[in-house]
C-alpha cells in the first residue's frame, strides 16, 4: 500500500506573509524576483514526515518549488500537484481556488494538505472522503505565522491513525 500524500503549500506556510523581520531564525531571500522568508526547520519537520507520507508540492510555485524553496529548507525534489492556468484567474472568493486540482491530483489516495487559503468546502471535502473511506486532513495554517510545530503533531497523529487503521 503506498503512503499517503503530504500536501504542501509554500506562501502564506512555509513563508509567512507580513513583516518577520524580528523573528528569530528566518532567513530573508529574493526568489525567481519575489520576497522571500523561510525558516530551515520546516525543511526538517517535514523531510521527518517523509517516513510516513509521500511529500507534494500543492503551490502556485508549481515546479519552481523545486528549483528554489527545496534546495533552501533542505527537501528534496517533490512531485507537483499541476493547476490549470484558469485556476489561477478565475474569481474564487468565499472558496479553495485549488480543491479541483488537488481532487484531481489525489484521486482515492489518503492525504493531509497543509494551506493558508482554505475554505468550508474544502474542509466538506475533506469530510466527505473520510467518510467514505479515504482519510484526509485538512491542516489550515495561519498565513502571517507560518507552519508551526503544533502543524506538525497534527499531521505526525493523522499518519499514526492510519497505521493503526
Amino acid at each position: 500500500m503506498s503512503k499517503p500524500l503530504l500536501l504542501i503549500d509554500v506562501d502564506g506556510v512555509l513563508n509567512p506573509v507580513g513583516d518577520h523581520s524580528e523573528r528569530k531564525g528566518w532567513q530573508k531571500h529574493t526568489l525567481a524576483g519575489w520576497p522571500v522568508r523561510l525558516h530551515p526547520k520546516h525543511g526538517k519537520w517535514l523531510s521527518a514526515l517523509a517516513d510516513v507520507f509521500d511529500l507534494t508540492w500543492a503551490t502556485t510555485w508549481e515546479d519552481e518549488a523545486n528549483q528554489y524553496i527545496a534546495p533552501i529548507v533542505g527537501l528534496p525534489q517533490m512531485p507537483v500537484v499541476p493547476f490549470t492556468e484558469e485556476a489561477f484567474i478565475e474569481d474564487h472568493r468565499g472558496t479553495t481556488w485549488k480543491l479541483s486540482g488537488v481532487a484531481h491530483y489525489v484521486g482515492d489516495r489518503p492525504c493531509a494538505w497543509l494551506d493558508d487559503d482554505i475554505w468550508q468546502d474544502a474542509l466538506d471535502w475533506a469530510e466527505g472522503r473520510t467518510l467514505f473511506g479515504i482519510p484526509t486532513l485538512v491542516v489550515w495554517v495561519k498565513p502571517e505565522m507560518g507552519l508551526l510545530e503544533h502543524h506538525i503533531e497534527k499531521l505526525k497523529a493523522f499518519a499514526q491513525s492510519l497505521e493503526t487503521a
